[in-house]
């Protein structure tokens, strides 16, 4: 599955994007503003009750 789980039951996508760094070949990631995030409730993988991540 694409996108990042959080476990109170959404799906967030392009919440980072990856830059290569053209002297070490290595890649780093770098967070997205968060109106480019895109975000889909999914209740059947909530894994808890409550605002425990307030």
């Amino acid at each position: 599955m694409n996108g990042i789980l959080q476990y109170a039951g959404r799906i967030i996508w392009n919440r980072q994007r990856f830059i290569k760094v053209p002297e070490t070949g290595k890649r780093i990631s770098r967070e997205n503003p968060r109106e480019q995030w895109m975000t889909a409730e999914a209740n059947d993988l909530h894994a808890h009750e409550g605002n425990w991540f307030l």
